[in-house]
């Protein structure tokens, strides 16, 4: 971890040197940081959900050099035990989301972009797209809320067409190992992405190193068509879910199919309404199939504030779940 720390302050002074240096500056940083309360309701519980004190730093040192800085400071899920220092007590790992989720710098050149830092895996559908505060994780893939997708590594994307077609290698570290680096397990990602008018198609080709010299593969295959009036994703995986040791430590990839299908309709300028649906084949275990659908209501007058209220069934569990949730984002300059 001490590694890890000095490398970023290294890459921070080099990008502070770089905008002073500029002969066109153009920086600028802007902060927002999202408080987020929910309260969600399971057959006999409750509990807080994505309830949690982010904030997201992003701008420019130059023309040609850009950072992301974004931290989960308080996350809260569990009613009856209320555990304020699990985004700190898992930082330095790999195998373990903690508060520190992105931390990296991009350099672009002509139509390539070079990324450097604490990233998220190109492993992943349209859904890793979503900063985390405006996740609904009851909706979300078992992949999404099981996977530790934020590694450390590096990213060359190429872009063709003004970004119609992106190309992009990726090596990190792997959620797999506990310590980044230390572990000696890594990940390479290839992803293409196009954009044909309305239609967008995204595919990933992800071998995570699970143990020394044993890859398992990850595929996902993903389509979006926006009609502004109507938008519909669909992302599939070749996987149903991670498995766990018995201290909740991913070990592997569980052999399976995962479909998630989304449809958002807004409704004026205040108002989103999604419908979102899921279905996921257990290879090992057919009596952990699993089908999901629901809808979720958003009113989000202006940007800051976004009230939402959701409701769905779980085949699986053969129950209904409910939740209300409010976030509110408040932003600044810094320079």
């Amino acid at each position: 971890m001490k590694k890890l720390l000095v490398f970023a302050a290294a890459i921070s002074l080099c990008c502070l040197a770089h905008s002073q240096e500029a002969e066109s500056l153009g920086s600028h940083a802007e902060m927002t940081v999202i408080p987020r309360v929910d309260l969600n309701y399971a057959p006999g519980s409750f509990d807080l959900g994505q309830t949690s004190l982010f904030t997201l730093v992003e701008g420019n040192f130059s023309e040609n050099l850009s950072f992301t800085f974004a931290a989960n400071l308080v996350g809260l899920s569990d009613l009856s035990d209320l555990d304020f220092a699990w985004p700190y007590t898992s930082l330095g790992k790999s195998n373990l989301n903690n508060a520190l989720q992105f931390l990296n710098v991009t350099y672009s050149l002509g139509n390539f972009d070079f990324t450097l830092g604490k990233d998220v895996m190109t492993c992943g559908g349209f859904e890793y797209d979503a900063w985390d505060w405006e996740v609904h994780p009851w909706f979300s893939s078992n992949l999404w809320n099981n996977l530790p997708a934020y590694q450390w590594g590096g990213k060359v994307a190429w872009n063709l067409l003004d970004g119609d077609h992106v190309f992009s290698l990726q090596g990190s570290t792997s959620p797999f190992g506990e310590k980044p680096f230390a572990s000696g397990l890594f990940a390479g990602s290839f992803q293409y992405q196009g954009t044909f008018g309305p239609f967008s198609v995204r595919t990933n080709a992800t071998a995570l190193e699970t143990c020394k010299k044993h890859f398992d593969w990850l595929f996902s295959v993903d389509g979006k068509l926006d009609l502004e009036a109507v938008v519909f994703t669909l992302d599939f995986y070749n996987i149903y879910d991670i498995a766990f040791d018995a201290e909740d430590l991913p070990v592997g990839l569980e052999a399976g199919r995962t479909y998630r299908f989304e449809c958002s309709l807004p409704l004026g300028e205040d108002w989103t309404v999604s419908a979102h649906g899921q279905y996921a084949v257990c290879k090992a275990d057919h009596d952990l199939n699993f089908w999901k659908a629901g809808a979720n209501v958003e009113f989000h007058p202006g940007e800051a504030l976004h009230v939402n209220a959701f409701g769905m069934y779980d085949g699986l569990a053969a129950a209904p779940y409910f939740g209300i949730g409010a976030r509110y984002e408040i932003s600044f300059n810094l320079f």
